[in-house]
This record gives C-alpha cells, structure tokens and sequence, in this order.
C-alpha cells in the first residue's frame, strides 16, 4: 500500500500542513497521509493550531460512516461513497491510535544543528547526503531559539 508523506518545517510549514489536511479531508488524498512538524516552538501559532486540526481530523476520521447509504427517494440510482474524512493521517496500523505529528526536542544551551542530527554519528553515506543541503557553518549554527 502506498503512502503520502509531508514534512512540515517552522511556522511556515504548519500553515502548509493545515492546507494539506483540509485537501485531505476533503478527499484530494486516497493513500494513508504521514505528517511530520518539524519546529521548537510547536506550542505557540500555527504549529498549536495544525496539531489541534490534526487531532480532531483523527476523531472525525475514527467515527462511523455509512458504508452503503440508501435513500428513500433519490434522483441517483445509488448515491456516492462517503469521501470526506476518509484517509488516515498518522494512523498506527489497525488500532485507533496516531503516531505523533510534531518532532520536538529539548533546549541547550550551546546545542549545534550538527548535534541535533547527530552528524557525528552518521555513515558516510549520509554525512554525503547532508553536505548537499547544509555547509559546514550551517551544521555550527547554535540552535538556541526557533
């Protein structure tokens, strides 16, 4: 089974993720969607706010819907399948359950971005795959607010 990821960086990328799951309740999305907020003040604004939708997303989607609605009269010989609130965000297999949405972590002082990846621990494979993205300075910023 195949499946949508979408990983959402900052304050900026939890406004995109809550247009992702609106589109994704309105049934844009068939395959099971993963989210992923990436942000150290996920507690303040928007990232607040996209993890409460994603939450009541998850109740929505867990309630019962009819499977084969019949209507007494109706201009359609059968009606439509119900298609809002039908794929799984951050849903753990069969259970009710949801994998959390936001990656948080704890402040230190003097923590680097190269000790929050953990670099240092990293194949080389890897270490090769961050240097596309990230210079050296990059991996020395001090990560002392968001």
């Amino acid at each position: 089974m195949a499946s949508n990821y979408f990983i959402a960086v900052g304050g900026t990328g939890a406004r995109c993720l809550e247009a992702v799951v609106y589109l994704t309740a309105i049934g844009l999305f068939t395959e099971p969607l993963h989210v992923l907020l990436v942000d150290p003040d996920t507690e303040n604004g928007n990232g607040a706010d996209v993890l409460a939708l994603i939450a009541n997303y998850h109740k929505i989607f867990l309630e019962h819907q009819p499977e084969n609605p019949k209507y007494k009269w109706s201009l359609m010989k059968s009606p439509p399948k119900p298609s809002f609130f039908q794929t799984p965000v951050n849903k753990i297999g069969n259970s009710a359950s949801q994998y959390p949405t936001a990656w948080n972590y704890l402040y230190d002082d003097g923590r680097k971005f190269k000790d929050f990846i953990q670099y240092e621990t990293r194949p080389p494979v890897i270490k090769n795959f961050i240097s596309l993205f990230y210079d050296r300075d990059d991996l020395e910023i001090e990560l002392d607010e968001g």
